[in-house]
């Protein structure tokens, strides 16, 4: 590894200060039959912090990112991974795909999906409740140069 890669072990709280360093979360994991049907929780936690996302290309989070355009989807390939990176910074829908996966944020949190089926038992939702789950929004300005890029990472990433 280089003085540019930071390994890590962090979890719960911990996580926030890195997601918020963060240009691209990272939900790529090795395509199995399984992950071509499951979607993993921490692809909802990455889309909770309003940051694009980058999965596997032939999972059900590599179709989900690409369907709502929130990121990129490529294939579970160290080329693909290392060309994916090399062209972050000239890539010109940067903008636009934080800013999507920013918006999307709000419908695929705990408490969204708590409030639904709360409605659904006829009961009051957190929003009326006066409560509310947002973070500080994402910065939609592209990563300044590839020596800068923070790609956050969860522990599927085995090259």
């Amino acid at each position: 590894m280089c003085d540019r890669i930071r390994v890590v072990h962090a979890a719960n709280e911990a996580l926030e200060p890195l997601y918020e360093e963060a240009h691209v979360l990272s939900c790529l994991l090795e395509p199995t039959p399984y992950r071509e049907f499951v979607m993993p929780v921490k692809l909802f936690e990455y889309l909770g912090q309003g940051r694009p996302l980058l999965a596997t290309a032939g999972s059900a989070a590599g179709q989900f990112v690409s369907t709502n355009d929130i990121g990129w989807s490529i294939p579970y390939q160290i080329e693909a991974l290392a060309e994916f990176l090399r062209s972050l910074r000239h890539r010109s829908d940067y903008a636009a795909k934080a800013t999507k996966a920013d918006r999307l944020a709000p419908a695929h949190t705990w408490r969204a999906r708590a409030e639904t089926v709360a409605r659904d038992l006829g009961g009051r939702s957190g929003a009326e409740a006066g409560q509310s789950d947002r973070r500080a929004p994402a910065s939609a300005a592209p990563p300044p140069d590839f020596g800068a890029h923070r790609i956050a990472a969860s522990g599927g990433l085995t090259w």
